[in-house]
């Protein structure tokens, strides 16, 4: 088909002109030197390995890579950070402009769900335990708030938001009171990424949540406010008192360390959360408590807690259990954290995640995360222990395979068949079982599937916990990056899983772009963890999955609407005309890297500067789209060291 001319010369001509132009009526140029300075000492806490990770290999698994990207272009200069507290004042406004009659005077707009059979990350899933037919499931969606669904096993039960409104929408755990099934209680905040300054938080919590009425409606209970990151929530039954446990991690969220008020630790509260007690034993050698990654308490009563590291990287790989509960009662068990500490290389030692048996009291597996000491971003599961005899002992197991859990700091999980202590699941980027107590392993589910269409080894990538249906040995539920999967025969030798995510719609976009011509229902969009989507009608599905790894930028030609191009990380884009897609540009930049498309002359425009400096002062400029796609560098001429962090 005929082109469009591309005008070289006189567009290159206008757009040196229009820069110098910026560059003459720019303030003093001495405040902006001075924050470039800051953030070049800043992107040097990067370690130089984490950048070129991510590049060759599509992969769908790169949170820290997203968290960091996200830090650096939304913070305040002024602060160097994202206020989490602003939220909390802008929730507030928002509710009173509900209530106020100015929206009277506001043309309403009327939006429309777009269907969709794909999820986001989920970390928090429980069975209600008011439904008789013990089908009914409840969802915390890590940045999308609380769902539930009346029947998981139905593949067209649709998933049903709560409330698009609760005060966060960051849902890390999800528990109910034994001793009355309709109150429930749900942890905000994701701390698992929120570590370190490349690996914040997705979402800062406020607190935990909760309901009296069966999760109908959900109000924040005021004493936890000051909880940054809940990690995790039990309750425990104590001669007729539901006592409630609160694990609560500090971290640092959008350049600022947000430390739980008064401390991290694990906190206890016998009045249904009104206060708190916070009972578990300080650091060595500090006056600060440990951070806690999981809570478990056995069929016998006794109370299992493993630590996690604080961002100072301290504390993690510590597991503590105690009969009472109390301040003082905790039996400290750290000899895996000591043999950590003491290896030359892998020797940071992480959280821990804990597996009690349902129908053995006395067994317990924990795993645990390490990282390595050069480079402390390359946390993985290598190490699990077993325990016969109630936590007095514990002995070493075998790991499944040195790449089951890859992003430990982010993706560990497991759980233990509830009539046989012997079999096993864990996970972290697949889901692996053993029959044996851990002697030997099998790989059960496939991420790769996923970009062909998904079978039933599909199981997303980034596992964050396997979930018995209560009373059943082979009805599990499995909580990932990608939703919720489901499978109704554990025990086989070849599970069969299938995905749960009807209209679960927790998916997380980075970008958009939108069909030009009017009234056509069709979009593009970028996803974390989900590729680039091509929506053409409901529902939208994993079939619709047009590019792989971390969706990126995406644009619509506007006058030749055949023409659409989108990306991966790192300027990898690729360009389609009439469904064919082509490969245009090449790796600079930053993860998803600020650009813009130039639909009259068919140029594409992104910045090139990486955060380490490499191709400084530089646009890709990507030109004859989509006939024959060239690129080339072109310097601006502005003397920055740092990226361009908008391209219009």
């Amino acid at each position: 088909m005929t082109r469009k001319p591309t005008i070289l010369v006189l567009s290159l001509t206008a757009f040196f002109l229009s820069i110098g132009l910026m560059i003459l009526i720019s303030p003093s140029e001495d405040p902006r030197k001075e924050y470039e300075k800051e953030l070049i000492a800043m992107y040097n806490q990067i370690p130089d390995d984490i950048a070129d990770e991510a590049k060759g290999e599509n992969r769908p698994d790169r949170p820290d890579l997203a968290a960091m990207q996200n830090f650096f272009s939304t913070m305040d200069p002024e602060l160097k950070a994202v206020p989490a507290e602003r939220l909390r004042t802008a929730w507030d406004q928002a509710r009173e402009l509900k209530k106020s009659t100015l929206k009277q005077s506001i043309p309403m707009l009327f939006w429309e769900t777009a269907g969709s059979n794909m999820g986001g990350r989920t970390r928090a899933i429980m069975f209600d335990p008011n439904d008789a037919s013990g089908n009914k499931v409840w969802a915390g969606a890590v940045t999308g708030g609380i769902w539930y669904n009346s029947d998981i096993t139905n593949d067209q039960s649709d998933w049903m938001p709560m409330n698009d409104f609760l005060s966060n929408l960051s849902i890390s755990s999800i528990v109910y009171d034994p001793n009355d099934p309709m109150t429930f209680y749900a942890g905000t905040g994701e701390a698992e990424t929120a570590r370190v300054i490349y690996r914040e938080s997705s979402g800062v919590g406020m607190g935990i949540l909760k309901s009296t009425d069966g999760g109908a409606s959900w109000d924040l209970i005021p004493s936890t406010e000051p909880f940054k990151y809940v990690t995790d929530i039990q309750i425990r039954d104590e001669d007729g008192t539901s006592v409630i446990y609160a694990g609560v991690a500090s971290g640092i969220y959008k350049g600022i360390t947000h430390y739980s008020e008064p401390s991290n630790g694990l906190f206890r509260s016998v009045d249904g959360g009104n206060s708190w007690t916070q009972v578990i034993p300080n650091m060595p050698g500090t006056e600060e408590p440990y951070a806690i990654s999981d809570i478990k308490i056995q069929g016998d009563g006794r109370i299992y807690v493993g630590s996690m590291g604080t961002p100072e990287l301290d504390g993690g790989a510590t597991i503590f259990y105690s009969d009472e509960g109390t301040a003082g009662t905790w039996t400290v068990f750290d000899d895996v954290k000591t043999l950590i500490e003491n290896q030359t290389s892998h020797n940071i030692p992480g959280r821990v995640i804990l597996l009690p048996s349902p129908s053995e009291d006395y067994i317990v597996y924990a795993l645990f995360s390490v990282g390595r000491s050069e480079d402390f971003v390359r946390y993985r599961g290598r190490l699990i222990y077993r325990t016969v005899d109630s936590g007095e002992t514990w002995d070493e197991v075998n790991i499944p395979d040195i790449q089951y859990a890859t992003l430990s700091w982010h993706a560990l999980c497991g759980a233990i068949n509830p009539a046989d202590p012997n079999h096993i699941f864990v996970g972290g980027l697949d889901a692996w079982s053993s029959s044996n107590a851990g002697n030997s392993w099998d790989q059960k589910s496939d991420w790769w599937w996923m970009y062909y269409g998904g079978d039933d080894r599909y199981v997303h990538a980034d596992q964050h916990i396997h979930l018995y249906k209560p009373g059943s040995s082979e009805e599990m539920l499995m909580g990932t990056d990608g939703g919720i999967f489901y499978t109704s025969n554990a025990t086989s030798f070849n599970p069969v899983f299938v995905e749960k995510n009807h209209n679960y719609s927790s998916l997380q976009f980075y970008t958009c772009a939108i069909s030009p011509i009017a009234g056509d229902d069709r979009y593009i969009g970028g996803l974390q963890d989900n590729g680039t989507l091509y929506f053409q009608g409901d529902p939208l599905d994993i079939n619709d999955m047009i590019d792989q790894g971390d969706g990126a930028g995406c644009f619509w030609d506007a006058d030749e609407p055949e023409i659409f191009i989108t990306s991966v990380y790192y300027n990898r884009y690729t360009v389609w005309d009439n469904g064919v897609p082509g490969d245009a540009g090449e790796e600079s930049g930053t993860f998803i890297c600020p650009a813009d498309y130039d639909y009259r002359l068919n140029t594409l425009y992104a910045n090139a500067c990486g955060f380490q400096g490499q191709n400084a002062n530089e646009l890709l400029v990507i030109r004859n789209i989509p006939d024959n796609p060239w690129h080339m560098y072109v310097n601006l001429g502005t003397g920055l060291s740092t990226y361009y962090t908008h391209v219009k």
